[in-house]
């Protein structure tokens, strides 16, 4: 099957993803929240001691320790409140070609005002590639009615298999 010509709508709210073949007028309905990709090099928060496990940071596993955390508590955001945790990540000597160690660690900021878990803000620091922030400004809650995302009705719902 080509994919040329589709588009994806998510609806987190109803918790439906639609694959649409926007040329043939089909819309692939599949419940969201599936993730194909492998986590088989990810480490779950739950692996750190923080209280929600479905969030998921992506740390190399360089060492056969287990990166450690601590919590960071609540702040608020505009009008978003968010609970962060920070991990940090030693890198053994001679596993990168390295003489010492490499310190590695982020902090990552999550907020439930929206009805689901969003990252608000990630900060990653190492002395490889330095400081990268990534932030969302001016995010607000609001409510959305479930269905509110979805293909029109000039297309026919098929269910992914």
């Amino acid at each position: 099957m080509r994919f040329d010509n589709w588009a994806l709508i998510s609806d987190p709210i109803a918790g439906y993803v639609w694959q649409i073949n926007v040329p043939a007028g089909v819309a692939l309905q599949s419940q969201s929240g599936a993730s194909s990709g492998s986590n088989a090099d990810l480490i779950e928060f739950g692996d750190l001691g923080s209280s929600d496990p479905s969030i998921q940071v992506n740390i190399p596993a360089f060492a056969e320790q287990a990166p450690s955390s601590e919590d960071l508590g609540t702040r608020t955001q505009g009008d978003v409140q968010s609970t962060g945790t920070r991990w940090i990540q030693t890198i053994p000597a001679g596993v990168l070609g390295n003489n010492n160690p490499i310190l590695v660690e982020g902090d990552m900021w999550v907020s439930n005002d929206f009805g689901f878990k969003l990252v608000v803000e990630t900060i990653t620091r190492d002395p490889l590639s330095g400081t990268h922030t990534v932030k969302l400004s001016n995010i607000a809650s609001t409510t959305f009615e479930s269905g509110y995302f979805r293909p029109d009705e000039r297309y026919t719902i098929q269910n992914a298999q």
